[in-house]
């Protein structure tokens, strides 16, 4: 996904976070993240949608925001949530369309929901936690017949890419927010 450099420096930081063998302990990991952190003080994220990857790295480098920037953008987030349980990605940021029509925000939409509950869970929101649960049923009664989740594109209404990011971001937050099996065993 082209994107930003905001967005490509807050992946790189969870792509440090989630590599294997302890990578980010390497020392040519924790120079690559002083830079990151420097990048990322001097860059403040310019949408709600950035400051959700930086809240989904955080939960992976756990110095990437305070506990109050934390718990400001859970809050941000959680306010958003539509009455039918979902998010509009159109809601996460302040996005211009090539074709001059209105950016849908009054929908929700599979990547804006999927993303929003996959960054909520990662900042550790408890599953059980009722926007949680809304979220979930929102995708479980969303999904295409063709397996899919619809994202409308924020540039054009020809082709809408973005609804394949948003059917894996439904599918982490599906698998993500899956409440504990208690008294299971394999």
């Amino acid at each position: 996904m082209e994107s930003d450099d905001h967005y490509g420096v807050t992946l790189a930081a969870i792509a440090v976070g989630v590599a294997p063998d302890d990578y980010a302990a390497t020392p040519a990991a924790q120079k690559g993240m002083e830079g990151i952190r420097r990048w990322l003080k001097a860059n403040a994220p310019p949408t709600l949608h950035h400051q959700a990857m930086l809240l989904w790295a955080n939960s992976y480098v756990p110095d990437l925001l305070t506990a109050e920037e934390k718990a400001t953008t859970i809050q941000q987030l959680t306010a958003l949530q539509k009455p039918d349980g979902g998010w509009a990605l159109a809601t996460l940021g302040d996005w211009k369309r090539g074709d001059d029509l209105q950016q849908d925000t009054d929908h929700s939409d599979g990547y804006g929901t999927g993303f929003v509950l996959y960054a909520l869970r990662r900042a550790d929101v408890s599953p059980s936690d009722d926007v949680l649960r809304n979220g979930v049923k929102w995708l479980k009664s969303n999904q295409r017949e063709s397996g899919r989740w619809y994202t409308r594109s924020l540039f054009k209404d020809n082709h809408h890419f973005i609804s394949h990011a948003g059917t894996a971001m439904a599918v982490l937050a599906l698998k993500n927010c899956e409440e504990p099996k208690v008294g299971l065993s394999d």
